[in-house]
């Protein structure tokens, strides 16, 4: 059982950039110079827990540096998730302050990026 969960999520990219994305985010969020157009409850707990937001965005970066190591291996992984970290964090600091990162519009891609990994 558990070689069948390690296979299954050593072919998911996808788990490694909401990993990636997830833990920028909550970086984001937490840092005072970051304008948001108008902060919703989630935002607003998370810059008033900042330990927190740091202990579980760090554990995301982590995760999904791992999960980049899983799927490319370790050389090509490194490299895939410095791409990856700077890809997201230059997307969430164009489209954060115009509001276009909300939880639907990310779950949206998210969701069509593993149901395309899933079926190619």
């Amino acid at each position: 059982m558990c070689h069948l969960l390690y296979n299954s999520l050593a072919d998911m990219a996808t788990l490694s950039l909401l990993f990636i994305l997830s833990g920028f985010w909550l970086f984001y969020q937490r840092s005072k110079r970051a304008e948001l157009p108008k902060p919703g409850k989630w935002e607003v707990y998370i810059r008033q827990n900042k330990y927190w937001a740091t202990l579980i965005g760090i554990s995301n970066l982590a995760i999904g540096f791992i999960f980049c190591l899983m799927v490319y291996g370790v050389g090509s992984g490194i490299f895939a998730y410095l791409i990856s970290l700077v890809m997201i964090a230059s997307l969430v600091v164009i489209l954060a302050p115009l509001g276009y990162m909300n939880r639907w519009s990310i779950g949206s891609i998210l969701l069509l990026g593993l149901l395309l990994e899933l079926t190619l």
